[in-house]
């Protein structure tokens, strides 16, 4: 073999292993290059479950605050079928079933604090009378309110349930010897 062949042998070899070289080179910018995409999709699913997550967040939110609107709705209707009665000369106010709107409901109050609150809660009959002012307690199941009223329907006094209200006792009067 002639040096002329010897050395385009070893510019051949140097050839190839240039073009190795290139080729590594090239293969590893693109192993990087996947690397980088790969964390940029990992970084993009990540952000897509937090929005999904946020997104079922608002959703449920819309659903509450849609219930809250037909709640609303609801107790706007109920409410309507009530007035506020004026029940004692001291002033007592309860809210009355309207006679249009009792249907086959007994006559009723409701209690004034849980009316305020948007609360439907009947004002119940006790057998106590209230000495100073001659008139039936009645109280709220749900907040204990008690007021003193007599429970005056069609011009009758009597109680939701419909009894007569019990007598009032008597002034205590002294005697004088």
């Amino acid at each position: 073999m002639s040096a002329l062949e010897i050395g385009l042998k070893h510019l051949s070899n140097a050839s190839k292993t240039a073009s190795g070289l290139i080729d590594a080179t090239v293969e590893t910018k693109l192993q990087g290059a996947i690397i980088d995409m790969q964390k940029e999709i990992i970084a993009a699913q990540q952000n897509n479950i937090l929005a999904q997550s946020e997104h079922q967040d608002l959703l449920q939110e819309v659903r509450a605050l849609k219930a809250e609107i037909v709640q609303m709705k609801d107790w706007s209707a109920d409410a309507e079928r009530y007035e506020m009665k004026t029940v004692s000369p001291q002033g007592v106010v309860v809210y009355a079933i309207k006679p249009t709107e009792q249907g086959a409901e007994p006559p009723h109050e409701l209690c004034p604090n849980c009316y305020a609150n948007r609360k439907k809660s009947i004002m119940q009959p006790t057998p106590i009378v209230a000495p100073r002012v001659r008139r039936r307690i009645h109280i709220c199941p749900s907040c204990q309110l008690e007021l003193a009223y007599t429970s005056n329907r069609n011009g009758d006094p009597q109680d939701p349930d419909g009894h007569p209200e019990p007598p009032l006792p008597e002034p205590n009067v002294g005697t004088i010897v």
